[in-house]
């Protein structure tokens, strides 16, 4: 049955007028405001009339802009900017502008930038400013066979790109790129991890083993030149740099077969750990409505209870209940009786003993990865005051600390790993490039396309971006253009990636 386009965007947008105007009344009931409503709200106050006093205050104040990162502007940080400079140049106080950005360096398209508006931007300040366009070809970062590594690619992917041109002397720096048979494999290892990991995909795993092998080789046999000096590389100068979260899981995992210490961008959380992490919270604080709705909504415990359960109060009401239900209360009050009353390490013993949660877990993970994972958490609490703690308070925030407290000692001693869009600015001696095989761009083309007109002034469509099956071949054509965008950002991040 073909489904009807303009059905399923009338719906979406339903749904997205809903989930936004209840956001919007959360955040006012708890008088808090996000980054999008800080960037509308001055957008608001800047342009609310033509004569805007603010704007004569702003130019009267300010002799000079500089923008940096320029190519990640979005439209409205940019029409913020060209308010107050078509009102600076006619009130005579044009302030000197510098803008410094690089094209194939656009890769926050989900904010909301683009090459095309770059090029507005550019033309704008040409034209208003009598602007002049400086390059800088030179490269002060890479070494002469990363440089010629680089424009070999990217002569490929950009039109008139510029080459680099080598400013270091040191040395000629090294490029290799790395085939997975290249490297002894131990099966063993890559045939335990399989088991116990069995959503990650063998070849992530086998690129994950020969990552740390070759990360091992490197520390062994290799020197760097650091402060002008020789020395040997340490885990500090090393960054693994991956496109997608999503196989990141994996790749860290084996880091830490190999005891190779990492420092990572994300919270390196399992979602296990959260788990626990929230039933934690919740025994510790059971009057929070907003922990126990999170709390009751956990996968291990009755579904038709979850429905039922708003607030605390609701609980300990067994009357209608059926007998699943009444097993799930009784196991909750019976934690509930027992938090903050032994000792942590006993607490979680028994909340790891419940048979939903278990059976839960080792269905979804697997037997060996739920013995290590249940593992880890009880010897954290253990470490932890040698598992003395009775307050859950304590203790959730001793862990919290605990763990950060041992990153900031390895900081200076562990492998930065980071996706790309986290690694934007940063450099180091040593870059591994992960996860590098073809994504398939129709997977992740489900999102929302915002157009504006031509010099980027006013959004004049908006049109959710679907499976190809359910467009037309009007909106076909919108995906297709939505599709290569999307490439032109992907040669973008894989330039991003070779510079560090």
């Amino acid at each position: 049955k073909k489904i009807n386009y303009q059905n399923i965007k009338h719906s979406l947008f339903n749904i997205a007028s809903y989930i936004f105007d209840k956001e919007n009344l959360l955040k006012k009931e708890k008088r808090i405001i996000d980054f999008n409503d800080l960037e509308s709200d001055v957008f608001r106050l800047i342009t609310s009339s033509y004569d805007n006093p603010l704007l004569y205050y702003i130019s009267s104040k300010y002799s000079q802009l500089l923008v940096d990162e320029s190519q990640d502007i979005n439209p409205i940080q940019w029409n913020i900017l060209k308010a107050w400079l078509n009102s600076a140049v006619q009130s005579d106080l044009a302030p000197k502008i510098f803008f410094v950005g690089d094209f194939k360096q656009s890769i926050y398209s989900f904010r909301g930038s683009n090459n095309n508006l770059s090029r507005e931007i550019e033309k704008y300040i040409r034209k208003k400013y009598e602007g002049m366009i400086i390059s800088l070809p030179y490269s002060h970062r890479s070494q002469n066979n990363i440089n010629k590594f680089i424009n070999s690619i990217s002569k490929e992917l950009f039109e008139n790109f510029d080459p680099h041109i080598t400013v270091s002397k040191f040395n000629n720096g090294y490029v290799e790129i790395l085939n997975n048979e290249d490297l002894d494999q131990d099966s063993e290892i890559i045939d335990q991890m399989l088991k116990m990991y069995p959503s990650s995909k063998k070849g992530n795993v086998i690129e994950a083993h020969s990552l740390c092998l070759k990360i091992l080789d490197i520390l062994k046999n290799n020197l760097i030149i650091k402060n002008n000096e020789l020395k040997a590389i340490d885990y500090s100068d090393v960054i693994i740099l991956v496109d997608r979260r999503t196989n990141l899981d994996i790749y860290q995992k084996m880091l830490n077969k190999f005891r190779i210490p990492f420092q990572s961008d994300s919270n390196n959380e399992t979602l296990f750990e959260t788990d626990i992490n929230l039933i934690c919270k919740f025994l510790n604080n059971p009057f929070n409505n907003e922990i126990l709705l999170l709390f009751i909504n956990l996968p291990f415990f009755d579904k038709e209870l979850s429905h039922k359960v708003k607030t605390f109060e609701d609980l300990t009401q067994k009357s209608n209940c059926s007998l699943s239900e009444k097993e799930t209360l009784d196991i909750i009050f019976k934690w509930l009786s027992i938090a903050n009353k032994i000792p942590v390490y006993d607490l979680l013993s028994n909340i790891f003993n419940f048979s939903s949660l278990k059976n839960y877990y080792m269905k979804k993970m697997g037997v060996e990865t739920w013995n290590y994972e249940k593992s880890s958490y009880l010897n954290s609490a253990h470490e932890i005051d040698s598992s003395r703690y009775l307050n859950l308070e304590k203790f959730i925030m001793k862990r919290k600390f605990h763990k950060n407290d041992n990153e900031s000692i390895q900081q200076n001693q562990s492998i930065k790993i980071s996706t790309i869009h986290g690694a934007k600015g940063l450099e180091a001696p040593v870059v591994f490039l992960i996860d590098t095989g073809k994504s398939p761009y129709e997977k992740t083309t489900y999102s929302f396309n915002v157009s504006w007109n031509q010099n980027f002034s006013k959004v004049i469509n908006i049109s959710p971006i679907l499976s190809s099956k359910y467009h037309s071949r009007h909106q076909l054509k919108k995906q297709q253009n939505h599709i290569e965008s999307l490439k032109i950002e992907k040669n973008n991040l894989l330039y991003v990636a070779l510079t560090r």
